[in-house]
């Protein structure tokens, strides 16, 4: 019995001394902080430099600063020429809702204070409709409803078919229809629309190389600036910011068939595959079929280099 007893003590403190030889847990580790994720480095539009050459007076400029999201925060356009002393300038103003520009105003030379110019509506993400501001009076300021507008993206692959404007002021409109090939508008057809009749007023087909716009997803909203004031709208250059690729030949018919202007584009792009600047030659035809007048036009472009989200 004696035995029995001291063996069970025996046991008893060999358990003991286990439990205390048993290392105590671990302290709970803190996580560690959480690095940010930069962002990646994106290449932004903050310059256009066009020159009339031969004649190095007559020079535009068009100046962009941006927002944190990459959308544009303003626009300056800056114009001098030969023919005038003064320096013309249009400054506009964007106005963003949920990411998307919904509206544009304007302050000009001479003008006491800003004024609205382009107010525009989605539909499913898409820009439906806008509403244009024509400038009556730079004195004091005043606008008047001049256009309404229409997009239609019916096109294969969901790009813009239709474009609309009607100046309602002046009783007539505009129908803008596009053809699209292989990612670029390969023909764009004008209607004039007055007393519910239409009439052709101009045909234009476009050629394009392997140079791939690298200017399309660099700017945002790049078609809707580009309506409003971005560059020349008769030079139909905003459609081509819709394009996969760059054009390099801009041939312009008249309603009547016969060719009224074609432009030829030279581009110059830098070894990250960026475009650094374009010559374009423009001819313009009499209705005999021979060249009126030439005119080339060299534009730069500036960038910047930022981390900004896509």
């Amino acid at each position: 019995m004696i035995k029995y007893y001291w063996a069970v003590l025996l046991m008893a403190g060999c358990l003991a001394c286990a439990k205390e030889e048993t290392p105590p847990p671990p302290p709970p580790t803190e996580p560690e902080p959480e690095v940010p994720v930069p962002l990646p480095e994106r290449v932004l539009l903050t310059k256009i430099k066009d020159v009339i050459v031969g004649s190095p007076t007559d020079t535009t400029w068009q100046i962009i600063t941006y927002n944190k999201d990459s959308t544009i925060a303003f626009y300056r356009h800056l114009r001098t020429s030969s023919r005038y002393t003064d320096t013309f300038f249009n400054n506009f103003y964007p106005t963003y809702e949920m990411g998307k520009l919904i509206g544009i105003e304007q302050l000009g030379n001479g003008q006491p204070k800003k004024v609205p110019m382009f107010n525009f509506e989605y539909e499913n993400g898409k820009p439906r409709y806008y509403r244009e501001f024509l400038l009556t009076s730079t004195e004091y300021a005043e606008t008047l409803e001049g256009v309404w507008g229409s997009f239609e993206f019916n096109a294969p692959g969901g790009q813009l078919s239709l474009y609309w404007e009607d100046k309602f002021v002046l009783e007539y409109g505009y129908r803008n229809e596009l053809t699209w090939t292989n990612n670029n508008i390969s023909e764009l057809k004008q209607f004039r629309v007055q007393g519910g009749v239409s009439t052709l007023s101009a045909r234009l087909v476009f050629t394009y190389g392997t140079q791939v716009n690298s200017l399309k997803s660099m700017v945002r909203d790049a078609f809707l600036w580009h309506l409003a004031y971005f560059t020349q709208r008769t030079e139909f250059d905003g459609y081509a910011s819709l394009n996969q690729n760059l054009y390099t030949r801009l041939e312009h018919f008249s309603g009547k068939g016969s060719l009224a202007y074609l432009t030829d584009v030279q581009y110059f792009v830098s070894d990250k595959q960026v475009l650094d600047s374009a010559l374009y030659t423009v001819k313009e035809y009499g209705a005999n079929g021979r060249v009126l007048t030439t005119i080339q036009r060299k534009r730069y472009f500036v960038y910047e280099n930022v981390n900004r989200p896509e």
